[in-house]
């Protein structure tokens, strides 16, 4: 059975459990009893902070009352009783990971406070640059058997009470593995060159150490040569990247200028035919006269005028003009061109259609086509030069702006 509830039934509904909620929350705690006889006491050498609200039998409001509390006080046995069990199990305590006091080459533990915090320690050395206040060991000149004792006073605290206690520790030379051991010989064959000749401007280094010959090299900072492969990597993408945009937009620069020369050429081929001139002839004259021009330095190369030569001479050697001029239309790869090759091969093939009037509306519309095509360029560069222009306004703002901050400041 399916139940469809409308918007209404359903806002009702939610309305309804949540007086319902509320209802059920306020009865709870009506029932629920807040009333506190005893506050626990916070931890050792801490304090805590309680309100609670007081009731007096003649008053309904509370009197809000702010509690602070201190740590548990010990008796005298009490605190005597837990310094002994500090003193009495120090020593197990302070040996961190060495095997025992008698074997210290490690940093000893020595806390501050013991006893979940009850009892404090304040420690001092006999020999702080053999082992520190915080149990720090320095032993890594040591000889091999060489050995120290250091006496470790400690002062353990609570309450007004104390106790002083001293900790006897021996320590002993770091343990090495066999490299290590061969390093400390090493070390030790040039603190003795060292040694002979101090009065020399130049320490020699010895060649031989533990029995075993021994050469040394400067350590080697220079860059890994792994490195040029990823650098190389990075670098070929970038070429890539550089030669994909290098090409993308001389290829762009190329149509730009197969449109631009398009509706020149299209009007010449217009007024030529249009004179009485066949395809073929106008195409001829069109070609040899930018020939012409260009060997009198009156015009440079222009690659619309060049495919007409190279359809020319195609046609020469004997190709057919529709298929020259179909060729033009697809080596110059522009829709301009592919129409007007398009055109020019149908015209001649089937003698069909208005030459000069198609060829005058394309002149034509190539004109509307190369105005818009520049108003797009000057708006790209005017928003290329948008950038500059900012940073300049930057510039302007912080010569403006600065000397009236140190002004105000000063």
């Amino acid at each position: 059975m399916k139940f469809d509830i409308s918007l209404k039934g359903k806002i009702i509904l939610v309305l309804a459990g949540s007086v319902i909620l509320s209802i059920a929350t306020g009865l709870s705690q009506a029932a629920d009893s807040n009333k506190v006889t005893g506050i626990t006491r916070p931890d050792p050498g801490q304090t805590k902070e309680v309100e609670i609200n007081a009731f007096s039998s003649g008053k309904e409001e509370p009197y809000p009352v702010n509690v602070k509390l201190g740590s548990k006080s010990y008796t005298d046995e009490e605190i005597n009783e837990y310094l002994e069990n500090v003193s009495a199990g120090i020593e197990e305590a302070v040996k961190g990971g060495n095997p025992d006091l008698e074997h210290v080459s490690s940093k000893l533990d020595l806390k501050t406070t013991y006893a979940d915090g009850l009892v404090t320690a304040e420690w001092s050395s006999s020999d702080y640059e053999t082992v520190s206040f915080d149990g720090t060991v320095y032993n890594e000149d040591f000889e091999e058997d060489e050995v120290r004792y250091v006496t470790l006073p400690v002062r353990l605290s609570m309450g007004e009470q104390t106790k002083d206690r001293l900790i006897d520790v021996t320590v002993v030379s770091p343990e090495l593995d066999a490299a290590g051991k061969y390093v400390k010989e090493i070390q030790r064959a040039i603190n003795t060159e060292d040694a002979k000749h101090a009065e020399d401007d130049i320490v020699p280094l010895p060649e031989a150490v533990a029995g075993q010959e021994i050469h040394f090299e400067t350590k080697d900072d220079s860059v890994s040569p792994l490195i040029f492969i990823p650098l190389g990597i990075a670098c070929a993408v970038c070429i890539w990247f550089y030669e994909r945009q290098k090409k993308q937009r001389a290829e762009r620069e190329r149509r730009d200028a197969l449109s631009g020369d398009y509706a020149a050429l299209s009007s010449k081929l217009s007024l030529l035919c249009g004179a009485g001139m066949t395809v073929y002839g106008a195409w001829k004259n069109v070609s040899e006269g930018y020939l012409k021009d260009k060997r009198a330095g009156l015009t440079g190369k222009k690659e619309s005028y060049e495919r007409m030569n190279e359809a020319l001479e195609m046609m020469n050697n004997g190709m057919s003009e529709p298929e020259a001029y179909t060729r033009f239309g697809e080596s110059c790869g522009v829709r301009e061109y592919k129409k007007l090759g398009s055109y020019l091969s149908e015209y001649v093939r089937k003698g069909t259609g208005d030459l000069k009037r198609l060829l005058q509306t394309e002149a034509q519309e190539s004109f509307v086509r190369q105005k818009a095509a520049v108003k797009v360029r000057a708006e790209e560069a005017g928003t290329r030069l948008l950038f500059p222009m900012m940073l300049m306004l930057g510039v302007v703002m912080a010569i403006v702006l600065l000397p009236a901050a140190k002004s105000f400041v000063m």
